[in-house]
């Protein structure tokens, strides 16, 4: 008799619940509505959306790889500090102002046309 009154309430509460799965709105959906969701939602197309902007950007970046890399870099600072003098064996406390400039270029000279077939590769796959 137990086992009824639990198989009984699940039922209940299965045909209440899918009453609410129902869109309150009323909306109805054409054949081209339905289209278009499901190729917006569709995962596959997507990926290959995604997977044609990797391969743009790859593309760009074995481009780009072929340039010489350009830095330059300025530190500025400043050091207090308290030391003793030589001459006359006293504390002096005294400020010092250091500055570092750097400018680096750097180049591929040659690398066993590595760059161009990676170029090419990214291009024919971009095609």
């Amino acid at each position: 008799m137990y086992k009824k009154i639990i198989l009984l309430v699940w039922f209940w509460l299965g045909c209440n619940s899918m009453g609410f799965s129902q869109n309150e709105q009323g909306l109805v959906f054409t054949l081209n509505d339905c289209i278009g969701i499901a190729i917006n939602n569709n995962l596959g197309l997507k990926s290959s959306r995604l997977n044609a902007k990797t391969s743009k950007i790859n593309y760009k970046q074995s481009r780009l790889d072929i340039l010489p890399n350009l830095n330059a870099n300025y530190n500025l600072g400043i050091n207090n500090g308290r030391s003793i003098d030589p001459f006359t064996n006293n504390y002096i406390n005294q400020e010092l102002t250091f500055s570092n400039a750097e400018l680096t270029l750097n180049t591929t000279v040659f690398n066993g046309f590595r760059m161009l077939d990676g170029q090419k590769v990214t291009e024919n796959v971009l095609n």
